[in-house]
């Protein structure tokens, strides 16, 4: 069984519309969807925003389900000129930025298969290393000195404890997440309206109520989203169908 990680159900909401879904549950701050997908079993976790999340619901699926794969996804912040918007990166390795003695290997068979089919797809998408940190990371300043320090491609706030949970339990793991903000790109906005668990939560209402003049942009943010969920969504119905 493959078990699909992103941190909130947005980013995943378009792969859960192509599933057969038999069973869905909130466990704590995360919710499972079960069923199938092109015919094969997964289970879908949106697991909340931030690693102490990710830690409680990767520890809990494992523990619960026949897990043979894992594969950590949702958006990502770009930390390099090559890396543009809307393009997939493939993590090489896993950085944790707080602990970087420790560097952790996707699997290199669906390093493979992930490439493939990106390309079948038509997709663009790029490599190399992807780093996980403890806040978001939304000032260009931050994510441009983030990349030059880790030699870094990419940023998220989950990736690392999730490829720990799968390389401590002997599961083969990938990450690949598609980029929503440029390297040059400056998301404040987002910062002040996303909760933990969803894009858009009560102090976020009250911030765009007492910042109007930042709704268009919000708005394009929600159809980046929904484009990159799109293609998420694609990619990972063609990605179950080669591994299993």
């Amino acid at each position: 069984m493959l078990a699909i990680f992103a941190a909130v159900k947005q980013e995943i909401q378009g792969v859960a519309k192509q599933m057969k879904i038999k069973n869905t549950y909130r466990h704590s701050d995360f919710r499972i969807f079960e069923g199938t997908l092109t015919g094969h079993e997964v289970i879908l976790v949106a697991t909340g925003m931030g690693w102490q999340k990710a830690v409680l619901a990767g520890e809990y699926a494992v523990s619960k389900y026949p897990i043979s794969s894992i594969l950590s996804t949702g958006v990502c912040g770009g930390l390099d000129e090559k890396s543009k918007t809307g393009d997939f990166l493939l993590y090489n390795t896993v950085i944790n930025e707080e602990d970087t003695s420790t560097i952790l290997y996707p699997d290199k068979r669906l390093l493979a298969i992930a490439n493939m089919g990106l390309s079948k797809l038509g997709l663009n998408h790029g490599s190399g290393n992807g780093l996980t940190v403890k806040k978001v990371c939304s000032l260009p300043d931050i994510k441009r000195e983030l990349g030059a320090r880790f030699n870094a491609v990419a940023v998220d706030m989950e990736s690392y404890q999730l490829a720990q949970i799968a390389t401590r339990n002997n599961i083969p793991f990938l990450v690949v997440r598609p980029v929503f903000d440029s390297v040059n790109e400056n998301l404040t906005v987002i910062d002040n309206i996303v909760g933990t668990n969803d894009f858009l939560h009560l102090k976020g209402l009250a911030y765009v109520l007492v910042h109007p003049g930042c709704v268009k942009e919000l708005m394009d943010y929600r159809k980046r989203a929904g484009t990159l969920g799109e293609n998420l969504a694609e990619f990972t119905s063609n990605y179950v169908g080669e591994i299993s």
